[in-house]
């Protein structure tokens, strides 16, 4: 089977599948993307690789890095246990079999499980900051722990230093508030800042596995997938249908929308920043800051996206040019109104390169 779309180094494979929900589907369209990716890569690749157990070891170190980069959830014994597929990885790709896929999915998704709760518990209470030690920040130094004990403390030390980096701002805070003898800002003692510390861990560590959590087995196959393409050189790289949209959209440098920079704030989607010219802008009602909590097609019903995923709030959000969409916002102060706005195309103008030639009197320089 021939390659689609390939374009220079980059490797592209964008297929319509039936959804169906069994096991077999899910291996029958992997085998048809592993397939035609294979098939592109070595049709038309500049330098096509041989697909042998050197290939194998080398695809077996990069993967794992890919899984496990912080060395924080697998154990040295579920290395190992990955290990026994070091050398036939090739053997599978051939076959368009998935053994070392679904063994690393099935032992990554086990051990994010148990990590969100030993991390609840070990900042359910203070730490012992009496205690001289080092912790090495770089995953690839400290290696695979040997097991549950060893990493168990990995942990615990990962979130005291944590914990210690927000206790020390909140300390700072306390001392300039000494010094300038603040008569309405009260100094807090170290009990009630290391409780503040911990709770913003726990904060930002619930969004971590929020994210983490909501990592499908089809974006996990993609990075399995990714990492035979890298292989090849560091420019292949594999697009599942719904990244090959974003890619399209970054490099034409347009899209259909309202012109809203829009980020996650806890359970909210809130506007960060408005692209200047785009139609949110012109309309002039929204502002940065504002949080929109529903989302309304035209005549039609609005949709509540409070707790709802920012791609997946995105795509009810924008629409093609011409159409009306209605969006509820809060303001900060407690405000609720409902703006509406007819979605055009914007222009993402830094996607594009400019240039400009520099004289000085004496000599030019170009600018890129």
């Amino acid at each position: 089977m021939k390659s689609r779309w390939i374009k220079m180094s980059l490797v592209t494979v964008s297929l319509a599948l039936l959804s169906f929900t069994t096991v077999r589907y899910f291996f029958d369209k992997n085998q048809i993307i592993l397939e035609i990716m294979m098939s592109g890569l070595s049709n038309a690749h500049y330098e096509p690789r041989k697909i042998d157990d050197n290939f194998s070891t080398r695809f077996f170190d990069l993967y794992l890095k890919r899984v496990d980069y912080t060395r924080m959830f697998l154990m040295q014994p579920d290395v190992e246990n990955m290990g026994k597929y070091k050398t036939k990885v090739d053997d599978q790709i051939q076959n368009e079999t998935f053994e070392l896929f679904e063994l690393s999915n099935e032992l990554i998704t086990r051990r994010i499980a148990e990590k969100e709760e030993w991390y609840k518990e070990i900042l359910a209470k203070p730490f012992d900051y009496k205690i001289d030690e080092e912790y090495e920040t770089d995953g690839e130094k400290s290696g695979f722990a040997k097991n549950e004990t060893e990493l168990r403390n990995k942990w615990r030390q990962y979130l005291q230093y944590h914990t210690v980096a927000r206790l020390h701002e909140l300390m700072e805070a306390n001392e300039k508030i000494k010094v300038a003898k603040d008569t309405i800002a009260k100094v807090r003692p170290f009990d009630s800042l290391e409780v503040e510390a911990r709770g913003k861990v726990v904060k930002t560590m619930n969004d971590y596995f929020k994210r983490l959590k909501k990592r499908t087995k089809k974006e996990r196959y993609s990075d399995y997938v990714n990492a035979i393409a890298a292989m090849y050189d560091p420019h292949t790289e594999f697009f599942a249908p719904k990244e090959k949209k974003k890619f399209d959209q970054s490099m034409s440098g347009q899209l259909e929308g309202i012109g809203a920079r829009l980020q996650q704030k806890d359970d909210y989607i809130k506007v960060s920043e408005l692209v200047v010219g785009g139609p949110a802008y012109k309309q002039g009602e929204i502002k940065a800051g504002d949080f929109i909590i529903k989302v309304a097609q035209g005549a039609a019903e609005p949709v509540d996206i409070v707790g709802m995923d920012i791609d997946d709030a995105i795509e009810v959000i924008k629409g093609k040019k011409g159409t009306e969409v209605k969006l509820t916002i809060k303001r900060p102060d407690g405000t609720i109104k409902v703006v509406p706005i007819i979605r055009d195309i914007i222009e993402l103008e830094e996607t594009f390169a400019h240039s400009a030639i520099i004289d000085n009197g004496k000599s030019k320089t170009g600018y890129i």
